[in-house]
């Protein structure tokens, strides 16, 4: 039985060879946005640090009049332009964030769509690889069936019956 041969099978490979590129560029833009989504949560987490960290005196430090623990207001003020930087980079990590979402569903439609393409053409191919070895099966068991007959049919004529 002779081998299968699609006639559209660099067609195929070419649409194969697209999507996979397709895919390689949806993982970078994935990647992306993982890696700003990290970004993020470094910065709320680095924030709620920042936050904790102001509002508790060393009691190892006390005002030498009073006994009270001393509250160092610079260290509050650079708390505060501290925790104001991270939110200024939070609201701009937000953003990047956005538009690395947004590319990143403009990419997987169109890999979606060179999916789509190339799985057309396997299932065509699959069609019709399924008829040429029907066919072929056909023209296998009809070669037999004729060869079997012209064999009875010599087997019977020299005898005269």
């Amino acid at each position: 039985m002779k081998r299968f041969h699609f006639r559209l099978e660099r067609l195929l490979e070419l649409r194969a060879h697209r999507e996979r590129d397709w895919l390689a560029r949806l993982a970078e833009a994935a990647g992306h946005c993982v890696r700003v989504r990290r970004n993020l949560q470094d910065n709320e987490t680095a924030a709620a640090a920042g936050f904790r960290a102001g509002y508790s005196p060393d009691p190892r430090s006390k005002d030498p009049r009073s006994g009270d623990p001393r509250v160092d207001l610079s260290l509050l003020v650079y708390r505060e332009q501290y925790l104001t930087r991270l939110g200024v980079e939070r609201r701009l990590l937000e953003e990047e964030l956005q538009q690395r979402l947004a590319r990143k569903d403009e990419v997987q439609a169109t890999y979606l769509e060179h999916s789509r393409d190339r799985k057309i053409l396997d299932r065509l191919k699959e069609r019709k690889a399924r008829e040429y070895y029907r066919e072929q099966r056909k023209a296998e068991f009809k070669a037999m069936d004729d060869a079997n007959g012209s064999r009875y049919l010599r087997g019977r004529l020299p005898d005269g019956t």
